[in-house]
């Protein structure tokens, strides 16, 4: 996994923390979960609960749905310092498209109610 440095850097790049101090971000830091996941691994299926934020520390993950016939059509692929899922830190909707790991990966998890109860503290009005 990253050395600190170079995890507060990830976490810069992540467009919802824009604008929050290192300190804020040292804060988020402390609530990652760090996972690691096989090739062909899922990470989330089209239409699970969203309840987490990815950033991508190593590896590959691609985007993809099904359309009506079933056939997969690949939206995109994740790569090291990308991230995918914010949207489930700030709505109840259901996840949009499936996200299956390529090659290993290592990814920070940040859940939605970990971010919720940092949300909550007094420092975080520099949200976008």
């Amino acid at each position: 996994m990253a050395e600190f440095s170079e995890r507060i850097e990830l976490l810069r790049r992540v467009r919802l923390f824009n604008g929050l101090s290192l300190d804020d971000l040292v804060s988020i830091n402390d609530l990652l979960q760090e996972r690691r996941y096989r090739k062909g691994a899922v990470v989330f299926e089209q239409g699970d609960d969203g309840d987490a934020l990815y950033i991508i520390e190593s590896g590959r993950v691609k985007a993809a749905i099904k359309d009506e016939q079933s056939r997969e059509k690949i939206l995109g692929v994740f790569g090291e310092g990308d991230y995918f899922g914010e949207m489930a830190l700030l709505s109840d909707q259901p996840r949009s498209a499936s996200m299956t790991v390529v090659g290993d990966a290592e990814l920070l998890v940040l859940p939605k109610e970990a971010f919720e109860r940092f949300r909550s503290e007094e420092h975080t009005s520099e949200l976008q």
